[in-house]
């Protein structure tokens, strides 16, 4: 009786061992997977940082160069002078941060070609008023295009991080 009851104990404390050893191995698992999908979250959000942080200044150093066209004071181009280096910074971070995708390595060598050709068109504008010469409808609207281009490839990037984000979570 005393054998019986032993082996039914160490039965039993085997068998509870077995499941306490499967419930760790369970919860490291889904321990590690919920740290990779933080982390996957994570670093969406700092890619959509950067994007937001290009356009924003983009944004700024048009409403500078607007402010300082129409009343020719240059205190107005305070937010320009600094927004082009932001932008760069910003667009090669968000370059430096996606060297797995090669698909968003093209859009940030596209929209750095974009961002630079809409801070020369703001940059000739701004010398032009300076130089007392008149500006077109013409000389706006060249930067108004490379903005509208900067905008829509930015949202063609933030909408592929959003998929991987997905992607990843599903995962």
């Amino acid at each position: 009786m005393k054998s019986t009851f032993q082996r039914n104990l160490a039965i039993g404390f085997g068998f509870s061992l077995f499941l306490l050893i499967i419930s760790a191995v369970a919860s490291y698992i889904s321990i590690g997977n919920l740290v990779s999908s933080a982390e996957s979250v994570e670093h969406t959000n700092q890619m959509l940082h950067y994007l937001d942080d290009a356009i924003s200044y983009m944004k700024d150093a048009e409403t500078g160069q607007r402010g300082y066209l129409i009343t020719g004071d240059e205190s107005f181009l305070e937010p320009y002078r600094g927004a082009e280096d932001s932008i760069r910074k910003n667009i090669r971070a968000f370059r430096n941060q996606s060297t797995d995708n090669p698909v968003q390595q093209a859009a940030a060598e596209e929209l750095f070609k974009v961002s630079n050709l809409r801070m020369a068109v703001l940059n000739d504008n701004i010398v032009k008023k300076r130089r007392g010469q008149a500006l077109t409808t013409e000389d706006m609207n060249r930067g108004k295009v490379h903005m509208a281009e900067s905008r829509r490839l930015i949202d063609e990037m933030k909408d592929r991080e959003r998929l991987l984000l997905t992607q990843r979570t599903e995962k």
